[in-house]
């Protein structure tokens, strides 16, 4: 078994940020600055979300706006059983193992780690929750993992 990201949502800081400051006057930023939190980490775009910048606010849909994907390699099992997730999912399958793409919004992420998964699948969700915590997205993983 092998987890590996192979992509995420990254910002357009530079357009992101002109656009903000035509529009509104401001730099989407600004709280992050104020807050010391660094617009380097993936998870500090939700915190512009509110475009008031407060990053400490409640968007409703904020995990909508990020989308992440792994490959994975697995056996066959594992592969119905993320079938199951509600993520998307693209598959082949030879007679040893499986790759498996799989991806999909923060949201999306979100509700399939907090299903429940046979041992050998558990393992897989185990190394994506790792790798979700560490990208700074730890909100969405089910509190006991």
């Amino acid at each position: 078994m092998r987890v590996v990201p192979i992509i995420y949502s990254v910002p357009d800081w530079s357009q992101y940020i002109e656009i903000c400051q035509d529009t509104l006057g401001y730099s989407p930023t600004r709280g992050l600055d104020l807050k010391g939190i660094s617009p380097k980490k993936a998870s500090s775009f939700l915190k512009t979300l509110d475009l008031e910048n407060k990053p400490d606010a409640q968007v409703t849909n904020k995990h909508n706006f990020v989308y992440i994907g792994f490959a994975i390699s697995c056996d066959r099992e594992s592969l119905i059983d993320l079938c199951k997730s509600g993520l998307h999912i693209i598959h082949k399958e030879n007679k040893r193992k499986c790759l498996v793409l799989v991806a999909g919004t923060l949201l999306q992420w979100k509700t399939a780690l907090a299903e429940s998964y046979e041992e050998e699948t558990q393992e897989i969700i185990e190394c994506i929750i790792k790798y979700i915590k560490t990208a700074g997205f730890k909100e969405i993983c089910p509190p006991h993992v």
